[in-house]
């Protein structure tokens, strides 16, 4: 599975792919040793478990909206790990094209969620 993630990263970007390949394999190592616990399952569904209360009170409390794994759960699962490599990459200079066409993307589809929130709410005040 890790291959794959890797493989489709180096389609994506290979620069960013090779240099996030040491850190996948140290992952992939540190889980192979993890696993051989007798309390792996319940240590790792416990830990999978507050991840992802976490990450849903996160979204919800410092972004007021949704999580982006509730639009499309296997584009969030497969290129999270990616999306925040790449953003320890873009705080580190790398590519700042890149990062900045990046940016400006998120502004308009933010700017769009809130038109569309804004729309919806006066259209709800509009029906009272």
């Amino acid at each position: 599975m890790a291959a794959t993630y890797l493989a489709y990263y180096f389609v994506l970007d290979p620069v960013a792919a090779a240099l996030y390949a040491p850190q996948s394999a140290l992952t992939l190592l540190t889980a192979t040793a993890f696993s051989s616990r007798p309390d792996a399952l319940s240590v790792a569904g416990a830990l999978h478990g507050v991840s992802w209360i976490a990450q849903f009170l996160g979204h919800g409390l410092a972004e007021r909206r949704a999580p982006a794994l509730l639009d499309n759960l296997l584009g969030a699962v497969v290129l999270a790990p990616f999306f925040v490599h790449l953003e320890l990459l873009f705080g580190l200079g790398y590519r700042p094209d890149l990062h900045h066409d990046v940016q400006n993307g998120v502004g308009m589809e933010i700017a769009k969620i809130r038109k569309a929130e804004g729309d919806k709410k006066r259209a709800k005040t509009k029906d009272l």
